[in-house]
């Protein structure tokens, strides 16, 4: 059917393939790093700046990255960009089987990683709208956003399981090990294609196109500015504020933990599927506006709430809505993209 159109390229097939294995690795992390914080002796305080140094590189480096994955072959941006990122847990995880992993080393890793996840992010998203025709971008976005969030499901199950049995070093050695798979998929992938003489061009010049572009456009502007709300204000407290609230909001431990992880991993894949019927529809504005302020309701009730069956509930919604804001604001700013940008 045209829903799952993206998968009849092979190259997309092994794209999707690589990534869900990687993208699986690293929700074990995501799901379980918090908490590790708390348990070399962290704070609530501490989770926050933490959270912070992770998710401050999204909005410097946004610009310039999106520059670079613009001007240069986004295989070998990637390539280098992920390799560099696989160092980070190798990293934790030998300094975790040391006995020498401190609050002050994981906000630093975490800095570090963010950085690199932040330059990466760009030339992903590039590599996927270059992939498949464009007829078929909306299936690719789906089938994209259906994989990581079904990585996002599974992983805070792996993560339980492997706190519970052996110990925070396999947290980070399981996000270690998923780093080869995506490089190997871009190994195997063929250059992707850059503006041509132009890739040699000043960056600074690269972003100030880019701004006048996406200021020119209101529908894509107005896209922008929603999902920098969202990615300053809503995901550092999702993503390093949860163990906090389990913890001392909660009065629950490592399995809660995985639980309200989990359920808002189910959340979201099943606001993928939901994804895959409404990325087809001509106005997606509607939709979009829904999944953000349901998003940002989820959020704020879940920080209030000292039940964990209503957290579970308040996860779940949040991440099947979170699904539909990302997910149909991705469809509706590469589909009104120029070839240029």
């Amino acid at each position: 059917g045209r829903a799952l159109g993206a998968l009849r390229d092979p190259r997309f097939r092994l794209y999707s393939t690589g990534v869900l294995i990687s993208l699986t690795a690293k929700s074990v992390e995501g799901a379980a790093y918090g908490y590790v914080v708390l348990l070399v002796g962290g704070s609530a305080a501490a989770l926050g700046v933490i959270g912070f140094l992770s998710t401050i590189p999204n909005l410097l480096l946004a610009l310039p990255a999106g520059a670079l994955a613009d001007r240069y072959d986004q295989r070998k941006l990637l390539l280098g960009f992920q390799g560099t990122s696989m160092l980070v847990p190798v990293s934790l995880a030998v300094l975790s089987a040391a006995d020498s992993l401190t609050v002050p080393v994981m906000g630093a890793l975490a800095f570090v990683g963010g950085v690199l996840g932040a330059l990466s992010f760009p030339a992903f998203q590039g590599m996927l709208a270059s992939m498949v025709p464009r007829r078929d971008l909306e299936s690719a976005v789906a089938i994209n956003s259906m994989s990581l969030h079904a990585a996002r499901f599974v992983g805070p199950a792996v993560a339980g399981l492997l706190l519970a049995t052996g110990g925070p070093t396999w947290i980070f050695v399981v996000n270690a090990a998923g780093f080869p798979f995506v490089l190997a998929t871009l190994v195997l992938l063929p250059a992707s294609r850059t503006r041509g003489g132009e890739s040699g061009a000043k960056l600074g010049g690269a972003i100030s196109d880019g701004v006048r572009y996406v200021f020119g456009q209101r529908s894509i502007a107005s896209l922008m500015v929603l999902t920098l709300l969202a990615g300053v204000f809503a995901t550092p407290a999702v993503a390093f504020m949860l163990p906090a609230i389990v913890r001392f909001q909660l009065d629950a431990g490592g399995g809660t933990l995985g639980a309200l992880t989990a359920a808002m991993g189910l959340g979201s894949l099943l606001g993928s599927l939901a994804l895959l019927i409404l990325s087809r529809r001509p106005n997606k504005g509607g939709p979009i506006l829904v999944g953000y302020l349901a998003t940002a309701l989820a959020i704020a009730a879940l920080g209030a709430s000292s039940s964990v069956p209503l957290s579970l509930a308040l996860a779940l919604v949040g991440g099947f809505a979170a699904v539909l804001f990302i997910g149909l604001s991705t469809v509706v700013v590469q589909s009104m993209s120029s070839n240029e940008m």
